[in-house]
C-alpha cells in the first residue's frame, strides 16, 4: 500500500510516542528509520525526544546519509550509520529501531543474551537477541559490532525448528500459536471471572474443549473464537497497524493478506 511522505514522517513520529511513553527511550536517545529504497531514507533527527517529534523534524537522507532536502535546524541521528549496515546488509529490512528498553539494557549490561529457548511465542514473534561489542557511540564501531549477526543470527530458528515454510517449521509455529492462544484465553478468564464450564455453556462447547485449548492443545475455530470474545465481555477489531515492519512467517501474518493486526479489548 503506497502512502505520501507526510504519512510516513507521521508513523514515525507515532512509533516515538510510543516508545517514549514504554520507558523504552529517555531524554533524547533513540533513533529509527525507513527504507524507502537504496537511496532513499527517512530518520528521525538527532538532539530531539522521540515522544515529541512532529513530522517536520524527519530527515530524508540518501545512501550515505548525506540529507536529500535541507531541513531547517533538524538534522539526521548520528547513529544512521548502524541502520545502513543493517540495510546493506539485510535487503530484506525495510525499518530499523534502536531503542534502550530498561530490562533489555539491563541483560546486556550483566553480559546475558536473551537467546535462552523459554516461550515459544517470545521464540516466535521475537526470536533470540545476541549480545554485540561495545562500540562508542556515532562511530563506526557499532555498525562493525553488529555485522557478524546481521547475516546467520536468523539460523538460530532455522537450526533448531527447520527453515521457515518446511513442514517442521510451520508444525512448531502452530504448535507455539496454540499455546499463545490458550495463554490470552486463561487470563481473559481470569479477568472476566469465569469458569470453564460456565464459558463452555455460553459458548455451546464442552468444559474439555474449553480446557484443551487453555492447555495449547488446539486453535479454536474462528466460529468458536468470536463467541468466546463475546461471552467474555470483549471484542475484536480488525485495525491497520501503524507501521509494518516487515512480512515473516508467524502465524497471524500468514493469513492475513493485507497488514493488518487484530486488537483484542474490554467492552467498554
Amino acid at each position: 500500500m503506497y502512502k505520501s511522505e507526510y504519512e510516513i514522517k507521521k508513523e514515525l513520529c507515532e512509533i516515538g510516542r510510543r516508545i517514549y511513553n514504554d520507558g523504552f527511550v529517555a531524554a533524547n536517545d533513540g533513533n529509527f528509520s525507513v527504507k524507502i529504497d537504496d537511496n532513499t531514507y527517512y530518520v528521525t533527527p538527532t538532539g530531539v525526544s522521540k515522544g515529541y517529534m512532529t513530522p517536520d523534524m524527519i530527515c530524508k537522507v540518501d545512501g550515505q546519509g548525506n540529507l536529500k532536502e535541507k531541513n531547517g535546524q533538524w538534522k539526521p541521528s548520528s547513529e544512521f550509520k548502524m541502520h545502513l549496515k543493517v540495510y546493506q546488509q539485510r535487503p530484506d529490512v525495510k525499518a530499523v529501531v534502536h531503542a534502550h528498553p530498561p530490562i533489555a539494557t539491563s541483560f546486556a549490561i550483566a553480559g546475558i543474551a536473551l537467546d535462552k529457548l523459554i516461550m515459544p511465542e517470545a521464540i516466535i514473534f521475537l526470536g533470540a537477541v545476541p549480545i554485540a561489542q561495545y562500540g562508542t557511540p556515532s562511530t563506526m564501531e557499532i555498525p562493525e559490532s553488529l555485522e557478524p549477526y546481521l547475516q546467520d543470527y536468523d539460523a538460530v530458528l532455522d537450526a533448531l525448528y527447520g527453515n521457515a515454510g518446511t513442514p517442521e517449521r510451520i508444525k512448531f509455529e502452530e504448535d507455539a500459536y496454540a499455546y499463545y492462544t490458550g495463554w490470552i484465553l486463561r487470563d481473559a478468564i481470569k479477568d472476566a471471572k469465569v469458569s470453564q464450564a460456565e464459558l463452555a455453556k455460553r459458548t455451546q462447547t464442552t468444559k474439555s474443549y474449553i480446557s484443551r485449548i487453555e492447555n495449547g492443545v488446539i486453535i479454536p475455530s474462528v466460529a468458536v473464537f468470536y463467541r468466546m470474545i463475546a461471552a467474555l465481555g470483549m471484542t475484536v477489531e480488525i485495525v491497520r497497524p501503524t507501521v509494518v515492519c516487515g512480512y515473516g512467517s508467524t502465524p497471524q501474518n500468514r493469513y492475513l493478506s493485507e497488514p493488518e493486526q487484530v486488537v483484542y479489548g474490554d467492552k467498554k
